[in-house]
């Protein structure tokens, strides 16, 4: 017992990684849920039709439901999807394998890390599990369906990581990768969640505040290499706007394509929540009594 306790007190790190993908996988495996519906299946879609058709290559024509899907949603969380599943050799295991790695690398990993990074602070690896444990309590069973929020809140989370990461001790080319990859994360993170837009202004900010003390042209610099890692990310959703929409915007579609957003927006603001009311539609009733 006490090799056991020297190991994981020694890789905390390490420990709460695997622990945080061995909770979701379990999780995942018992609920055993392997079909998606309305939002959660429109996803589902669109990586496979990356997977089957454009994989990579967002410069492309579709009809059907696919045609309306990529007209009003962004690429970013059907892209990784689509990556799972081809990392999971199109197996339901490999699929939920990959999906348990990538959420426990954002909330079992990054997060602690740029906790401990901001506040000096040791977080065990059973601290560092905790996020987990409450997310799979919270979704009650159903956690795959978790839409866009919970991807958004990892790529968000590596974003700041990586800007954290970012130090007079290193040598200025790998500050100015890093800064690179960071807007890289949180334009992709705006493609997967519109509502994370603010934290590019943000990164921006801490950038300028914080980091390169007094060098001026060091942080302009590195705002600079910031937005071309965002310009990256930018891509994509332009060539399927330009296919899907016929217009040159970077913009997530629903935007311009519909009133839907702004709305929601509007509500949040307003009544400071989000809610989607499916009661008597939807053939689980643990998510109908969840989102009610």
């Amino acid at each position: 017992m006490k090799l056991v306790k020297d190991f994981t007190d020694r890789h905390y790190k390490l420990t709460g990684f695997f622990a945080g993908i061995l909770l979701i996988f379990i999780d995942l495996i018992v609920n055993n849920i392997r079909t998606s519906y309305y939002d959660a299946q429109g996803y589902e879609i669109m990586a496979d039709h990356l997977i089957k058709e454009n994989f990579f290559l967002f410069d492309f024509n579709v009809r059907g439901v696919e045609a309306y899907l990529f007209s009003v949603r962004a690429y970013g969380w059907p892209l990784i999807i689509a990556l799972f599943k081809i990392l999971g050799l199109n197996t339901q295991l490999g699929y939920w394998f990959f999906w348990s790695v990538f959420i426990a690398g954002g909330m079992a990993y990054a997060l602690p890390e740029l906790i401990e990074t901001i506040f000096q602070k040791h977080i065990t690896w059973f601290i560092r599990i905790l996020p987990i444990a409450l997310t799979i309590i919270f979704w009650n069973g159903l956690i795959i369906y978790a839409l866009s929020d919970i991807p958004a809140v990892v790529i968000v989370t590596l974003g700041l990581l990586v800007l954290s990461r970012i130090s007079d001790h290193n040598k200025f080319h790998i500050n100015l990768m890093m800064s690179c990859l960071c807007g890289f994360f949180c334009g992709l993170a705006y493609y997967i969640r519109s509502g994370c837009k603010p934290i590019i202004l943000i990164a921006v900010i801490i950038i300028f505040i914080y980091k390169f003390k007094k060098a001026i042209s060091k942080k302009i610099i590195s705002v600079i290499i910031m937005c071309l890692g965002m310009g990256l990310s930018m891509i994509p959703q332009v060539l399927i706007n330009i296919s899907c929409n016929h217009t040159i915007s970077y913009e997530v579609p629903i935007f311009f394509t519909t009133k839907f957003a702004e709305g929601e927006y509007y509500l949040g603001f307003k009544l400071l929540r989000y809610e989607t009311n499916i009661s008597g539609l939807h053939p689980d009733l643990r998510l109908v009594r969840m989102i009610l």
